[in-house]
Parts: C-alpha cells; sequence; structure tokens
C-alpha cells in the first residue's frame, strides 16, 4: 500500500478530535485532515483511494467484497494508529451525515464540471465563427 517511507509518515499521522470530514471526490467517499500526511509520494496518495472508499461502504452499510474487507483489517493491522481506523469514524450514528455529504459535494461537482463544459463549448463554438 504504502513505499517505506510514507509508511512512516501515516505511522506519524494523530488523531486530531477537532477534525471534521470532507467528500473525497477521486474514491467517492470522505476523509478527515487528519488522516492524510501532505508529504505522501503521489502513488501512495493514490493507494489510499481504495481504503477511504472501503470506510466509506463499511460505515455507510454498502456491500464491500469480503477480500476488500481482508485487505482493510490487514492495513488496520499495519498502521492501528492512523486515525482513518478510529471506530467513530466508520460508526453507524455518522452514516447518514456521511452519506448525504459526499452525496450533495459529488452533486455539485458534477454540476461545476458540465457547466465548465458549457463554457468551454460555447467559448469554442464563437472562436471558430
Amino acid at each position: 500500500m504504502f513505499c517505506e517511507r510514507c509508511s512512516a509518515l501515516t505511522r506519524s499521522l494523530t488523531f486530531d478530535p477537532a477534525a471534521e470530514p470532507r467528500a473525497e471526490l477521486m474514491s467517492g467517499s470522505c476523509m478527515w485532515a487528519d488522516e492524510i500526511h501532505r508529504d505522501w509520494c503521489i502513488q501512495c496518495v493514490w493507494n489510499t483511494r481504495e481504503v477511504f472508499h472501503v470506510r466509506y461502504q463499511l460505515t455507510v452499510g454498502e456491500r464491500v467484497p469480503p477480500e476488500a474487507v481482508a485487505y482493510f483489517r490487514q492495513l488496520e493491522q499495519e498502521f492501528p494508529s492512523w486515525p482513518l481506523f478510529r471506530p467513530e469514524r466508520r460508526s453507524p450514528d455518522i452514516a447518514a451525515r456521511i452519506r448525504r455529504m459526499v452525496r450533495r459535494n459529488t452533486r455539485q461537482a458534477c454540476i461545476d464540471l458540465e457547466r465548465l463544459d458549457r463554457e468551454y463549448r460555447r467559448q469554442q463554438a464563437e472562436e471558430q465563427a
């Protein structure tokens, strides 16, 4: 999952009780600011998306393939202090709030992209006219 350097960075992450969840659009999930390290290499950043998504699925009660759950549990053993694995961050108590936030942000991102695409196409058409 992580290269040696990023493994050490991940182990250095500490829980911030003031951290709030935010949508992570590339994985269709959410993350808290204390769950990521700004110095992770790009490959490790990409590798985390699957883990964030599995945690989202577990939180909101979606079906998760057994092999994904096994991988999640393996990482939990390897990185027990990573705030991503805190039980309250995958609790059914926050499921509805997290689901709404991710859906709302995903919907807004789609609307924004469609608007940008229309503007781009209009501008292209004006330049060709």
